[in-house]
């Protein structure tokens, strides 16, 4: 990260602007992340924000302090103390219309949330928007919809050096009404309600219970068919999270 400040800083000298799926899982080394052919660096991604048409002064300070923020949670920080007990910030569940449809499914959950269900768009538009094929969805164009469209920004994770570092992300993203974004892969149901080879959904808040030493992560998930609960809705421990989050759109 201090690379990606020295970038910030170089590319804002340079220019006039006002001024940083198939995954494997999250426990993969920086080696064998940078082999995902998803995966883009916190460079990368900040090159691919200042360049869009939503770039606007007022996003790119945005942008630059969740990344600032972003850095401090991977070194082990966090700003949210001490916490609240229990979040949930009421995303709207909404489930995906088609099997290869959790990516949009997921963005509609998303915008649900953030102006209401009443005029949501359709699922195919969403998945029109994210150039979603019967292969799935990518990572980054979910990115660039929600920055496009929302007015919170977001970047991908890609790697998380423990549970608790995961959970902070959540919790950081609860503390300022910022759904997150997981994909995961999970392959033996004790990590998950159900196996799934790849999957997006929503991570809505969590539960800090020190005196029960509870630390988990409310789920909203487009998978109906998965996991069997008509509100959508269930929570995880943080390890088990942590198990199966490839990356983390926060």
């Amino acid at each position: 990260m201090k690379k990606l400040i020295t970038t910030i800083a170089a590319t804002l000298m340079a220019t006039t602007s006002i001024v940083a799926f198939s995954p494997l899982n999250s426990m993969a080394t920086e080696e064998s992340k940078n082999q995902h052919e998803q995966y883009k660096s916190m460079e990368e991604q900040y090159e691919i924000f200042i360049n869009s048409d939503f770039a606007t002064p007022e996003k790119i300070a945005q942008y630059e302090e969740m990344m600032r923020e972003h850095e401090a949670i991977a070194n082990g920080e966090s700003f949210i103390m001490p916490r609240a007990t229990n979040v949930r910030l009421g995303v709207p569940f909404r489930s995906q219309i088609r099997s290869y449809y959790c990516g949009p499914a997921t963005v509609q959950q998303v915008r649900g949330y953030y102006y209401g269900t009443s005029q949501l768009p359709s699922q195919d538009t969403i998945a029109a928007a994210l150039g979603t094929t019967t292969a799935g969805t990518d990572v980054q164009p979910i990115v660039n919809y929600l920055n496009s469209n929302f007015s919170k920004t977001y970047a991908s994770q890609w790697y998380f050096s423990s549970a608790s570092n995961l959970f902070n992300y959540v919790v950081q993203d609860a503390s300022q009404n910022k759904p997150s974004v997981a994909f995961i892969e999970n392959t033996n149901t004790t990590n998950w309600r159900y196996s799934v080879a790849a999957h997006f959904l929503c991570f809505e808040g969590y539960v800090d219970d020190t005196s029960t030493n509870a630390h988990n992560i409310y789920v909203v998930d487009p998978f109906l068919n998965g996991h069997n609960i008509a509100s959508g809705k269930y929570s995880v421990s943080q390890n088990n999270a942590y198990n199966v989050t490839t990356a983390l759109i926060t």
